[in-house]
């Protein structure tokens, strides 16, 4: 997802290790923080990212035999998941998305920042993600606020993830890891390309 340049407080154009020394990266996407929420079986976090992963890199989709008939189907199944997310999703989508923020993303922490009633540091709650465009669900994700820092006019917090299983954990390794593959990607073309 394209994005204006990074706001430094965020950590936009940070080192590839800006969160906690892991890899992480940074964008802009729709983002709510809500506190005191629960998530639950119907959120299918897992089922978000395989989502997002096949409309952004259909190609990497494999299995252990690399066997070119199961892949299709795999795709066509993730394909198939994403209308039902979309049909069910729908009327939860009438409010409208959030507004978009700017954030830097690990396996295990987000940082984002923003303006009026900041997060309050240590409560715990669900942050809600829109990572693409076309997957009408969210991408949520039970969380706490390790850190708040206040300007006159905005806030930067640190969450923490709490994710629910290895399974989740593993997603969120495999999507960061990804997007993080494509931004390194990103970077050493735009040092490639002659100037001007």
């Amino acid at each position: 997802m394209s994005s204006p340049a990074p706001d430094p407080a965020v950590g936009g154009g940070a080192p590839p290790e800006a969160l906690g020394g892991r890899p992480s990266y940074a964008d802009r996407c729709p983002l709510r923080w809500v506190p005191a929420a629960q998530t639950s079986a119907r959120d299918a976090p897992e089922r978000v990212l395989a989502t997002v992963a096949v409309l952004e890199e259909s190609h990497s989709i494999s299995n252990e035999d690399n066997d070119p008939v199961l892949t299709e189907l795999q795709f066509l199944d993730a394909k198939l998941n994403m209308l039902v997310d979309m049909v069910y999703c729908l009327y939860e989508q009438q409010a409208g998305r959030p507004l978009e923020h700017e954030f830097v993303m690990s396996a295990r922490s987000l940082r984002f920042s923003g303006q009026g009633p900041a997060p309050v540091h240590g409560e715990r709650g669900v942050i809600e993600l829109h990572l693409h465009p076309f997957v009408v669900k969210p991408l949520r994700l039970a969380a706490q606020v390790a850190t708040v820092e206040s300007t006159s006019n905005s806030w930067t917090a640190s969450l923490e993830f709490q994710p629910a299983g290895e399974a989740l954990s593993d997603a969120l390794e495999r999507h960061v890891f990804r997007r993080h593959r494509r931004a390194v990607a990103e970077a050493r073309q735009t040092r490639k390309l002659p100037e001007d």
